[in-house]
């Protein structure tokens, strides 16, 4: 099995099965996720708020960082997948492909609704965006400059189709 192919496999058998499967998710991730889920799942990570700094030694699917709507439910889901620069054997910041993660998205919960395309500082920026069941999942990448390298993914945001 590819590299490729494993991490999709591991995110769909990640994805929820029950009633959280009728609005969008991604690898176990949706609106309904809390933090006492989060505190189970990444048993060695810091939470402040509504936040999650994951360790490396939780870190899975390239997640780094996991905001939930804390004190707001029904509010906003955000996957953060930047690795920090101090936690790399470049001392840079990593980020996985967004063609990898387009794949895994679109494997859970089909092809994309709509995509952007703009510019955003120096980067180019490329927002996949999937609606379904009241909700918006918005994958977000990005590539520096004029570069012709494949893009990277920085988010994944899942909120209600209101907020937008």
């Amino acid at each position: 099995m590819t590299g490729r192919a494993a991490l999709v496999a591991a995110l769909l058998l990640a994805a929820p099965s029950s009633s959280a499967a009728a609005g969008l998710s991604f690898a176990g991730f949706s609106r309904a996720t809390t933090m006492q889920d989060l505190k189970q799942r990444f048993p060695t990570s810091s939470f402040l708020d509504n936040y999650v700094y994951v360790s490396d030694a939780d870190a899975r699917d390239h997640i780094y960082g996991v905001e939930v709507p804390g004190r707001h439910p029904g509010g906003r889901l955000r996957l953060f997948f930047e690795r920090p620069a101090e936690r790399t054997t470049t001392q840079r910041p990593e980020y996985p492909s967004c063609a990898r993660l387009e794949s895994a998205v679109q494997a859970a919960n089909g092809p994309p609704s709509s995509v952007r395309h703009f510019m955003e500082e120096r980067s180019q920026t490329r927002e996949l965006i999937w609606e379904r069941a009241g909700e918006i999942l918005l994958l977000r990448c990005f590539r520096a400059g004029k570069s012709k390298d494949n893009f990277l993914t920085e988010a994944i945001t899942i909120e209600p189709k209101a907020r937008r």
